[in-house]
């Protein structure tokens, strides 16, 4: 007890003292293999100068000071803060993990007000008398910083994760937990990237975005990033015309036919992925006016959700299916 009460006065000595800009970080949460233990993982990327201690709110009235298992320097006055640590939650329910910290960088331009705005992360987790039992390990899907920015503005974020038995990774944006919150025009799907519909402003954005695993039709966990990106000054965008495009059958299990009409003449570029961004195939075909068919043997390919993107003549069309056995 006494243990805790220093941390504690640690932990609001270093707030008062070192009131940080954050310009992102990541939550990842997902069940342990004891019944009721969850393990939570969080980065932090702040300016100028590490957090070495941060105050956790388990959603079930207790709120403990956890110290930082490290932070290193990623860039010039840039630091990225590791935690990792464990909860217990005694009965089933709905509990909400949250952290929350001063304050977002300055001038962000989709979020009002943003250095006055507190930063923080939050995440639900629910168990029930069902899920209060041991499950088989469950997959991370980190969220590198490391981000490229193309020519057109759009924002490359590859995905990574562990190669385990799981019947989708998804990719979405998330709500943003703040006040004065938009989100300029882009891609509603998130494949491997963000594509702007209009070119944006140049200048600093944030965005808030998950990774969400799912087995055997149940989300094991999930991964929540908030980023801060300075994107600069965009000349053209990509955008999806009024391509008419088809696919079938959806699920395939060994043939995937592809059906066009209204694109444009000349060459259009296929690529395939799977959901955590992973380039599987790509290829090129020469379209016409009329309609037209084209076939792709997916036979080979594991079971799973892939994305496939058609470009051409400037604009692009995106379609989801599944493979299956």
């Amino acid at each position: 007890m006494k243990r805790h009460l220093l941390l504690l006065i640690f932990l609001l000595v270093c707030l008062l003292l070192n009131a940080q800009r954050f310009i992102g970080g990541r939550l990842n949460r997902g069940r342990a293999y004891t019944t009721g233990l969850l393990d939570v993982v969080i980065h932090t990327y702040t300016l100028d100068a590490p957090v070495p201690v941060i105050k956790i709110n388990w959603g079930d009235g207790e709120v403990e000071g956890v110290q930082s298992n490290g932070s290193d320097e990623i860039g010039e006055g840039i630091y990225r803060n590791y935690y990792n640590f464990f909860h217990v939650y005694e009965s089933p329910g709905e509990y909400t993990v949250s952290y929350v910290d001063s304050f977002w960088v300055e001038d962000i331009l989709n979020l009002e007000n943003s250095g006055e705005q507190y930063f923080r992360l939050e995440e639900k987790v629910v168990f029930s008398d069902t899920s209060l039992v041991n499950i088989p390990p469950f997959i991370r899907s980190p969220f590198p910083v490391n981000y490229s920015i193309r020519e057109d503005g759009t924002i490359d974020f590859p995905v990574n994760y562990i190669e385990i038995e799981l019947d989708e990774v998804a990719l979405r944006f998330r709500p943003f937990p703040g006040e004065g919150y938009s989100l300029p025009p882009a891609t509603d799907t998130l494949i491997c990237c963000i594509e702007w519909r209009t070119p944006p402003a140049p200048g600093r954005y944030v965005f808030a975005m998950e990774a969400a695993d799912f087995r055997n039709g149940e989300e094991l966990s999930t991964n929540t990033l908030l980023i801060a990106l300075d994107v600069p000054a965009v000349s053209n965008t990509k955008k999806e015309e009024n391509y008419n495009f088809h696919i079938f059958p959806n699920p395939a299990a060994h043939t995937l036919h592809l059906q066009f009409s209204n694109f444009p003449l000349g060459a259009a570029t296929l690529t395939f992925q799977n959901a955590a961004g992973q380039l599987l195939y790509r290829e090129q075909v020469e379209l016409s006016a009329r309609l037209q068919q084209h076939s792709v043997d997916v036979s080979g390919w594991p079971p799973g959700v892939y994305f496939l993107t058609v470009q051409a003549g400037g604009g692009q069309v995106v379609r989801r299916f599944v493979k299956t056995r």
